[in-house]
């Protein structure tokens, strides 16, 4: 029937037709019942006015309470009411007659009769209809009638919607699709909207209609609702739909980027913080999902939490709990962590901490703000702002109080807040907290990791460090690497070398037995991690002379050596070398090299390095080889385990140039095995040594000047001399080189420079190439311009003499003394022209190489971080590992 259609009377329905109910009051007692009987006549036998009033009497007296709505029941009124609701000429008796259910639904009897009896299906066709008439007919959305029978049908199935009877029959017979459709066709309505949102509110405490809600849409009709910043009324209903919902899976595909930006906008002043508890839960639900984070940082959802604890100042409130799960959640994402150091959130929260375990806050509760502590202090600043602020005292109160829920939270906020050289000194200083986190390295496996962290970070420290040096902790944790889980050992073994790096002379000293329990260990099977830091510490010790000795006692070349041979970890084999290198460096033990067997496994760790491009390991290699090859055995032994063609690869080429002390170091490890093993000359040559030592001093003969010597081109000239003194056929390579005029132009600068310091690094070569001192000079030992800038391809001479370079040197290169000027004249040799004018018919005429020098900040070994850290991190640092985030 059309919806503007007149009743039988042929009068139009309206509100002023309808009697008001006469008040209990003035309603004889005795004559209650019979009102009541009256009442459902009118209504089964009554005319079209008859029954509109009497249904509203219905209404007016059940609204005073349970007494009246069953005495209605008894009397059969629930009966009469849905033989009354039907849909014809005029829809005002049906908004009556539901409004009149929907007080009588108050009772739960009556609900329970209402289901019994079929109602609520009739209630839904009701809805349904209004819903389809107006999809139908879009003109007719503001039909007052219409908006009644909605409005009346909507506030009946929200109080249905209370009772667990009734949910299981809305849901069956599509109450959900139907209220949802209610939502988005009357959505400028706000009765309707108020009571269907109360409804699906209801029906989503039961996860069967959460999935239900999600299939027909309904998150993404409610958030669109929330954009439209609707009503106090409209909101609460909303948002605590959406918490209710956002716990399953199945809904967080349907959080966009709009729906999460419409939750969080509606957090805000309110006179209620009942509106923010529900918005703040739906967000925590979000934030336990990692995929929905970062779109929960974009859309201001963490600025708007972090306002509610700032706002609050510390106080807590109905929605703190759930601010604190989400916070916690999001805190664990960089981008979280910026965005609540920023919004100035990190004061109040830790002022909220010490309120809440004051004043015995729920420990969920207290929890969560742990756990958002742990992961914002992975900040300095906001480390100092929590310890300012009496944050570390609270946790080391929380903690000492071994609350099982609370207990892990807080250690693993103090993990973080000690890594504060000041939180350091008051952890150390709590015995309380001392003894329990020493008790609990024994503990379970998901509390003793965190107390040896705790403990190898505070080592870092110089009172904690001290304490933990002691024989008896010492022992304590090597027995934890022993015989603990995988992590603790690991950070068991991190506290010794970090212990090891400030203490190395006193442990030495005080406890000789810790080198002996550190190589134990290393020699039993444990982890790599494990591996990784004990051979750190080693390292550490292998500083001190007495320590590199008690290595080499200890059998420690051969097990550095094993090492480097077995391990497949650069770090390790990294480390290695590094106590290898700082024992020759110490102690000149070469010769245990060869018995214990290091050369062959150092070669290969050289050549695996260059092909890798591991310049760090490659030097510390080096300097290694470079103290042991001083030894004649260990020279013969290099040579025959292929170390030489190896080292050139370093002398003028990109590798080694580009970091400067590895060529340098290269170049001394070669004047070591050429001056101890004579057999390996010829090889030297043969391996290309020559125009690459020829090159890198010319590069290095740049950096001359009279109060410095560049190492490199100390190195080149040293290997050079070594090479070719007492070796005719080196020195005729060094003479026929293309690269030669690096002698040359070395030559020059010591002239021009006439310095004696550079002079008695430059004589020696002069002097193993068999060159007179005077042989660039023109008429005396000063070069002049003209000498320095001769034509180019000839020879100056005014007696004659070779015309062009290529047969000077090999009158040079065969041993011909060259001929002298007349008799009387200081002119005495041969001017080779300027650096770039040999003659083409030289051995061959390249430039001077140009490239860029490397700088190397030290030769010092970097200790590692624990969880595979990169090799260049600052020595002892403990990093974090996954053990630190709370998620």
């Amino acid at each position: 029937m059309s919806a503007a259609s007149t009743p039988r009377s042929g009068k139009p329905a309206s509100k002023s037709s309808i009697r008001p109910a006469s008040s209990p009051k003035t309603t004889r007692i005795d004559r209650r019942e019979f009102i009541f009987q009256d009442m459902v006549e009118a209504l089964n036998l009554g005319s079209y006015y008859e029954k509109m009033e009497a249904a509203a009497i219905v209404q007016s007296l059940s609204d005073l309470g349970n007494t009246y709505r069953d005495t209605f029941l008894a009397a059969g009124a629930l009966d009469a009411l849905l033989v009354a609701l039907q849909f014809q000429n005029d829809l005002s008796l049906p908004s009556v007659i539901l409004r009149a259910l929907a007080s009588l639904c108050h009772s739960e009897t009556v609900r329970l009769q209402l289901k019994a009896k079929g109602g609520i299906p009739k209630l839904l066709g009701a809805l349904e209809f209004t819903v389809g008439t107006v999809q139908r007919m879009p003109h007719l959305t503001n039909n007052d009638d219409l908006l009644r029978l909605a409005t009346a049908a909507t506030s009946a199935l929200s109080i249905l919607s209370n009772s667990d009877q009734s949910k299981v029959v809305l849901r069956e017979y599509r109450g959900i699709n139907i209220l949802i459709s209610a939502l988005k066709t009357f959505e400028r309505v706000e009765e309707v909207q108020c009571e269907a949102c109360v409804a699906l509110s209801n029906l989503a405490l039961d996860p069967a209609s959460r999935f239900a809600i999600v299939k027909a849409d309904g998150v993404e009709i409610i958030c669109r609702i929330l954009q439209g910043r609707p009503s106090f009324k409209v909101a609460l209903p909303s948002l605590r739909t959406l918490a209710h919902v956002s716990r399953i899976n199945e809904s967080i595909a349907c959080f966009a980027a709009d729906a999460v930006s419409s939750v969080a906008s509606a957090i805000g002043p309110s006179p209620d913080d009942e509106a923010n508890m529900w918005a703040c839960q739906v967000l925590a639900n979000l934030s336990a999902h990692a995929g929905l984070r970062p779109t929960l940082e974009k859309t201001g959802a963490v600025i708007a939490l972090c306002r509610l604890i700032v706002d609050k100042g510390g106080q807590q409130s109905r929605c703190t709990g759930f601010t604190l799960r989400a916070l916690a959640s999001l805190s664990s994402r960089e981008g979280g962590r910026k965005a609540i150091c920023s919004s100035g959130a990190v004061p109040p929260a830790t002022k909220l901490l010490t309120n809440l375990a004051a004043n015995g806050g729920e420990p969920e509760t207290i929890a969560c703000l742990l756990r958002l502590m742990s992961n914002v202090c992975t900040d300095g600043k906001a480390r100092e702002s929590v310890h300012e602020g009496g944050g570390t005292e609270t946790i080391l109160r929380i903690a000492a109080q071994q609350n099982p829920v609370l207990l892990k939270p807080a250690m693993y906020a103090l993990s973080v807040l000690c890594e504060h050289p000041a939180a350091q000194c008051t952890i150390c200083q709590d015995a309380t907290v001392r003894q329990l986190i020493l008790s609990s390295l024994s503990a379970s496996s998901e509390i003793s990791p965190i107390a040896a962290c705790i403990m190898a970070k505070s080592a870092k420290g110089e009172h904690c460090s001290a304490e933990l040096a002691r024989p008896e902790m010492l022992g304590l944790l090597f027995h934890t690497v022993e015989t603990g889980d995988e992590k603790t050992a690991m950070w068991a073994a991190n506290c010794i070398t970090n212990i090891c790096s400030r203490l190395s002379s006193a442990i030495l000293e005080q406890t000789p037995d810790a080198l002996v329990s550190i190589i134990s260990i290393l020699m039993k099977e444990i982890s790599l991690d494990v591996m990784v830091w004990m051979v750190g510490a080693l390292a550490e010790l292998s500083r001190l002379e007495a320590g590199a000795s008690a290595i080499v006692e200890l059998s420690g070349i051969t097990l550095m050596s094993n090492f480097i041979s077995t391990s497949t970890d650069g770090q390790v084999v990294e480390i290695a070398a590094f106590v290898l290198k700082n024992i020759a460096k110490l102690l000149g033990s070469y010769r245990e090299f060869s018995t214990q067997g290091a050369i062959r496994p150092l070669v290969h760790l050289l050549r695996v390095s260059q092909e890798r491009h591991d310049l760090e390991n490659t030097l510390n290699v080096v300097l290694c080889l470079e103290e042991i090859s001083q030894d004649e055995e260990n020279g013969r032994a290099l040579r025959q385990s292929g170390a030489v063609p190896l080292l050139i690869k370093l002398l003028g080429s990109q590798v080694g140039s580009s970091f400067m002390d590895l060529e340098s170091e290269a170049a001394v490890t070669l004047t070591n095995i050429a001056k101890q093993d004579p057999g390996s000359l010829n090889i030297i040559r043969q391996a290309g040594a020559i125009p690459n030592l020829l090159s890198m001093l010319s590069v290095a003969s740049y950096g001359i000047n009279k109060a410095n010597i560049p190492r490199s081109a100390q190195s080149a000239i040293s290997c050079l001399v070594a090479i070719t003194k007492d070796n005719d056929t080196n020195r005729k390579a060094v003479l026929n080189s293309s690269n030669f005029y690096a002698v040359e132009s070395l030559r020059k600068k010591e002239l021009a420079l006439k310095s004696k310091q550079v002079t008695a690094v430059v004589a020696p070569l002069l002097v193993a190439l068999q060159l007179p001192p005077n042989w660039l000079s023109l008429g005396s030992d000063e070069p002049t311009e003209a000498s320095l800038e001769g034509s180019p391809g000839s020879v100056a001479s005014p007696s004659g003499g070779f015309g062009n370079r290529a047969k000077l040197l090999e009158r040079l290169s065969s041993g011909m003394e060259l001929p002298r000027g007349p008799p009387g004249s200081n002119n005495n040799s041969f001017s080779m022209g300027r650096l770039e004018s040999f003659a083409s018919d030289a051995v061959g005429d390249s430039p001077p190489r140009l490239r860029s020098i490397g700088e190397h900040h030290g030769n010092g070994w970097h200790t590692p971080a624990p969880g595979r850290a990169s090799s260049d991190a600052p020595r002892s640092v403990d990093g974090n590992g996954a053990i630190l985030r709370g998620e």
